[in-house]
């Protein structure tokens, strides 16, 4: 862009230079003291987070133990063995019935996508209806 007086006039001429602020600044020691609070608070883990009341996890420690597993965590695992997936089914199936939790917040639990979780339960679902049994 260029104009009568060169190429870009703002630059070091100060009738272009920005306001300043209208808002009146906070003391930098309540700014300092804010930073170093945020710092020092204790930082939840990303699983506390997401399950803050714990219902999550308790379900899958119940279904880990009917299932033989030696730890709730193996539930967030990709290994497709048909043991292992049935208790993943099974898991993700009630955590979306039991709890107010949506897929995406399962899915960020177990460490899966939302689609994942979405199609475990739908063919859980489609299974207890062949059979015929409810859980």
């Amino acid at each position: 862009m260029t104009t009568q007086f060169g190429v870009r006039p703002w630059i070091g001429n100060p009738k272009f230079q920005p306001q300043r602020s209208l808002l009146p600044k906070k003391p930098p020691d309540l700014m300092a003291a804010a930073l170093q609070a945020a710092i020092d608070a204790p930082k939840p883990t990303s699983i506390e987070v997401i399950d803050r009341r714990g219902e999550m996890r308790a379900i899958a420690e119940e279904v880990a133990a009917k299932h033989g597993l030696t730890s709730w965590r193996e539930l967030r695992s990709h290994r497709r063995n048909p043991r292992l997936c049935a208790a993943k089914r099974e898991a993700w199936w009630r955590c979306r019935n039991e709890t107010d939790h949506s897929y995406p917040a399962i899915g960020r639990f177990f460490g899966f996508d939302h689609t994942t979780i979405l199609a475990a339960v739908r063919k859980y679902e489609a299974a207890m209806t062949a059979t015929g049994s409810e859980p």
